[in-house]
């Protein structure tokens, strides 16, 4: 039952990518790359993976019709009797609709007529430029794409964007409970 299970999602993994088992057997996987990734990251997943340890993240392959698909991938080393790494095994979900909902999310938040940020679920920050321009935030706090929220926050309370009523602290624990609220918020806020 196991090599039927293993031959259901092998079937699945053509169906989705548009290749054959047999176009795919003893291919490199630079046939599949989209060169959506650095070399660096593979390096990293190979690197961790030789190192016994799992490696859980996302791969961006090119479908034989040449369209990029995504995957969330978990890559799972296996070891034989003796302790060395005999195979690796990956269980890979397509997330290509998923990736497709952000880019079109991503390009309404640059495309916005006013300033927006929104706070994914990892407490990173997705804003547009406007935003960043209108609050006279430094571009080297995005050098890394979304920065945490309370990096920002730490940013404008060190700056006094919250007024010098508070401790810098004290300031930001304010900011932050005040921004990841659940109840919704009004409030008028002038600055410079």
């Amino acid at each position: 039952q196991l090599g039927e299970l293993v031959d259901l999602r092998v079937a699945r993994f053509c169906e989705v990518i548009g290749y054959s088992k047999s176009e795919l057997l003893g291919q490199p996987y630079e046939m599949l790359s989209s060169g959506q990734h650095a070399p660096e990251s593979l390096e990293e997943m190979w690197h961790i993976v030789h190192a016994g340890r799992t490696w859980r993240g996302e791969f961006c392959d090119r479908a034989k019709s040449g369209t990029d698909v995504w995957f969330e991938s978990i890559v799972i080393p296996r070891f034989n009797r003796e302790g060395a790494i005999e195979r690796f095994i990956t269980i890979s979900t397509d997330i290509t609709p998923i990736r497709q909902q952000a880019q079109t999310l991503q390009a309404m938040i640059d495309n916005f007529p006013g300033g927006i940020a929104l706070v994914n679920r990892d407490g990173r920050l997705v804003s547009n430029r406007l935003y960043r321009t209108l609050l006279d935030l430094p571009e080297v706090l995005f050098a890394d794409g979304h920065p945490k929220l309370e990096t920002l926050v730490r940013f404008r309370a060190e700056r006094g964007d919250y007024g010098a009523e508070l401790p810098v602290e004290d300031a930001i624990a304010h900011r932050l409970k005040t921004l990841l609220s659940p109840v919704p918020i009004v409030q008028e806020r002038n600055e410079n």
